[in-house]
């Protein structure tokens, strides 16, 4: 498919450019109307400094008619669409960054990248007899490892919608006058339908050996999931702004939601879609006398930790006005998400090893 763009060669000219076929989470929209915003012109006129060093089409607004959508994508929710840079000498699409998450839920945690590191850590520190049964359940689907369940909750999110509020647990920043700072159940996981909890009941049907297997094996892969979902700070903390999804910013040349930035946005950057290297390097990170410290808590600590970052580390740094930051650097997290994961794993396998003795 072919269409005109605005392409940015030192200056902006109109040019024709292929467009292919959509990313799993994109889109494909034929422009009715479209036009070369601010951001657009802060580059040209020297502005904003980006590594320009190729022909880019830059962040262009417009509406149209959606011509075709990534397989991941279910709905589209909202009605602004905007599009990153494009490098016109590769064979990436011109693609649109939609609003796919439904009002009220959490966005993907982590990202499949952060989800297969808590996996693959967590492999390293399971007991004979844990590892043993857990290879059991998992040949009931013909699979082999653990990295290969880790994104299967959120995979099933959108078919069995009653699981959404089980991904994350709103912990409020500024609790209400007479309610505790941090996880509360009566307050913040009414009917047992959050992240805590559904934690600890699937725990419970994985320990049970007279359970089905079936139901074990998705207790497995449930638990798998959401011990790395208690470990993502904006799942587990909320400032009236659904978990930072609510808050847009602009990093690392994208438009993308606090939240995003926390689940995806710096993390698929560093690890570079090379998971088990970086899990690797995690893993030989971890000092062995933090490894029974680590496991000693359960999901409401885990949850109230962090709580405790999001609240010190990112809200605790912007302004209680902000709502939408155009630029957000935040390298300076990268350590503080690597031991986030590192001891997601390493809780992990301390469950698994209980639950499964």
């Amino acid at each position: 498919m072919r269409m005109k763009a605005a392409v940015f060669r030192k200056v902006l000219g109109i040019e024709d450019i292929e467009i292919d076929q959509p990313l799993a989470r994109g889109a494909v929209l034929r422009m009715v109307a479209t036009g070369v915003c601010h951001s657009d012109l802060y580059v040209v006129d020297g502005l904003r400094r980006f590594p320009l060093d190729r022909p880019s089409v830059m962040w262009h607004e417009g509406a149209g008619i959606i011509e075709a959508m990534g397989e991941k994508v279910r709905a589209v929710v909202g009605a602004c669409l905007t599009v990153s840079v494009v490098d016109l000498f590769s064979a990436l699409a011109l693609a649109l960054a939609l609003l796919l998450v439904a009002a009220g839920d959490a966005a993907w945690a982590w990202g499949r990248e952060g989800n297969r590191i808590v996996a693959d850590i967590a492999e390293r520190y399971l007991a004979p007899e844990a590892a043993r049964q857990v290879q059991e359940l998992l040949a009931l689907e013909n699979k082999a490892s653990l990295v290969e369940v880790a994104d299967w909750a959120e995979e099933i999110r959108r078919e069995r919608r009653e699981t959404a509020r089980w991904h994350f647990v709103n912990i409020p920043i500024h609790p209400p006058a007479g309610t505790p700072t941090g996880y509360d159940a009566a307050r913040d996981c009414p009917h047992d339908e959050c992240l805590v909890a559904a934690t600890e009941r699937f725990i419970a049907v994985l320990a049970d050996a007279g359970a089905p297997a079936p139901a074990r094996l998705e207790a497995l892969k449930f638990v798998v999931h959401f011990v790395g979902n208690l470990h993502q700070p904006l799942d587990c903390a909320n400032n009236d702004d659904r978990g930072g999804n609510d808050v847009r910013i602009y990093f690392a040349n994208q438009h993308m939601t606090l939240h995003d930035l926390w689940d995806w946005g710096l993390l698929a950057s560093a690890v570079g879609g090379r998971e088990h290297a970086y899990a690797d390097r995690l893993a030989a990170a971890i000092d062995a006398k933090d490894v029974a410290q680590w496991q000693q808590s359960g999901a409401a600590q885990w949850a109230n930790e962090s709580f405790r970052l999001a609240r010190a580390l990112i809200y605790g740094e912007m302004k209680p006005e902000a709502r939408t930051l155009e630029i957000f650097q935040g390298s300076e997290y990268m350590p503080v998400i690597d031991a986030q994961l590192e001891k997601a794993g390493v809780r992990l396998a301390g469950l698994l090893n209980r639950a499964l003795r």
